[in-house]
């Protein structure tokens, strides 16, 4: 039996080698009457649609099944990719707040419900009031990354290496993302961190070149790894052109406060009292402004000390924050993981931690912001060289990276209600359009292979 991932991150201890190692064995050749479906994950749930992805042994045709009820599945979607080994099927125009049940298919044999694709999920229902904006997040980027699950300190896990030929798995990955959030209806997009995987200016220059494809503007954040350490020269501020590395802005009634949470020296957890007396007075100015704090590091005990700010910097962040009824979520990376966890200073605030992008369950984050409240859908990437990485990544801490990362559904798609609403605006916003349109479906990227192990900025679009 799998270890559980929540007592796995609070003790820090040793993966015990469970269910998921079961992936580590050799393959055998299935039953023709048997589903060919492996690894079959409801990704994405919106308030009008859903996302689910699944592998096969060898290329079959796919297709997704649903209705309103178990013995009534009156609808179907094929995959537009034919007939695939790695299949991603979209559900679109679904009732809002209403169950749905689905079965996926494989050359006409259906595959049986599984922990993280259950056959049944209920859409959401959009937070009340009228919707404002859309931002996005991406966390963890680790350009220059080239194998993954090697965690220091944490058990003795074997790294999977890229298997892709001719092309870097971050590349592909990170590429993809920024493809996928121009397809949406972002506003801009906040990057939580670990841009680069090693402190090295050429890796800061080709994860800006990456951004900077981007079609609206992006809000970078110091993680652990863009720590100076004993360098001469403090290369994140540099190429990503900040004075300062803590900052703020604000957007249709919502603000925004960036921490550094990485001391510069060592990448630990610590903010410092600069960045204290300066989140203060964003508190003290704030007004009707709904507030998101933003920093690489996680905040709550539940998090795990692995992971979390040291205690005195969780202290003053909650002594800070608990009396503000205006505070409407933490959000943080590092952890590479999908989770919500909660703090009793802090009462219902969500403290979001979310999966990097650079590898499994690799992808991005949409946010709908309303005056009454945000909606959270989580979107993994597409493409066949994507999928390739993806699939050699769930074998990461011995099998266990589905559960350990992918987070439970509500983890990955939730809705918040603000304890204040916001004020309606004067003139009411137009729907966003989200929740219909595709979010990065059918994504095949051709990755450009960089030159004799050199790594080099992104080809930057026109605009």
């Amino acid at each position: 039996m799998s270890m559980n991932r929540r007592k796995f991150l609070q003790t820090g201890g040793r993966l015990a080698l469970g269910a998921g190692a079961a992936a580590l064995l050799p393959r055998r050749a299935r039953a023709q009457s048997v589903a060919d479906v492996e690894n079959a994950e409801l990704v994405t749930i919106t308030e009008d649609g859903a996302v689910i992805t699944w592998e096969s042994l060898q290329a079959t045709e796919g297709l997704v099944a649903y209705g309103p009820s178990a013995d009534r599945l009156d609808s179907e979607v094929g995959d537009p990719a034919g007939r695939t080994r790695y299949h991603r099927v979209e559900l679109t125009g679904l009732p809002p707040g209403q169950p749905v049940h689905y079965v996926i298919r494989a050359d006409g044999a259906d595959a049986d419900p599984v922990e993280y694709s259950p056959g049944v999920f209920d859409t959401l229902g959009p937070p009340p009031g009228t919707y404002l904006f859309t931002f996005a997040t991406i966390t963890d980027m680790h350009v220059g990354l080239t194998s993954a699950g090697a965690v220091s300190g944490l058990g003795d896990f074997v790294p999977v290496e890229c298997p892709l030929v001719g092309a870097d798995c971050w590349q592909v990955a990170n590429q993809a993302v920024v493809e996928a959030i121009n397809k949406s209806q972002a506003e801009f997009t906040l990057v939580k961190g670990d841009l680069s995987h090693e402190y090295a200016s050429e890796q800061f220059e080709a994860a800006r070149s990456c951004l900077e494809q981007l079609e609206k503007p992006y809000h970078p954040v110091r993680g652990n790894h863009d720590r100076q350490g004993e360098r001469p020269e403090d290369y994140y501020k540099k190429v990503m052109q900040q004075d300062v590395t803590h900052y703020a802005f604000s957007h249709q009634g919502a603000r925004f406060a960036i921490l550094d949470s990485s001391n510069l020296a060592t990448g630990f957890p610590e903010v410092g009292e600069e960045q204290w007396v300066w989140l203060a007075d964003q508190l003290d100015n704030l007004g009707d402004e709904r507030l998101f704090v933003v920093l690489h590091h996680p905040v709550t005990d539940e998090a795990s000390v692995i992971f979390t700010l040291f205690t005195e910097d969780q202290q003053r962040l909650f002594s800070l924050l608990e009396r503000e009824k205006n505070v409407a979520a933490i959000l943080s990376g590092h952890s590479h993981r999908n989770i919500v966890t909660h703090q009793p200073e802090l009462g219902d605030v969500p403290c979001i931690e979310t999966a990097c992008s650079i590898h499994y369950p690799g992808g991005y984050n949409l946010y709908r912001v309303y005056t009454g409240g945000f909606m959270q859908t989580y979107h993994k990437i597409n493409g066949e060289q994507w999928r390739q990485w993806e699939e050699a990544g769930r074998q990461m801490y011995n099998g266990d990276a589905q559960e350990l990362l992918l987070g439970s559904s509500s983890d990955r798609n939730f809705v918040c209600q603000f304890m204040r609403p916001l004020p309606e605006p004067e003139t009411p916003q137009e729907g966003c359009a989200c929740g219909r349109a595709p979010h990065g479906g059918g994504l095949a990227l051709g990755a450009t292979a960089l030159a004799a192990m050199k790594l080099a900025p992104f080809t930057r679009k026109e605009k």
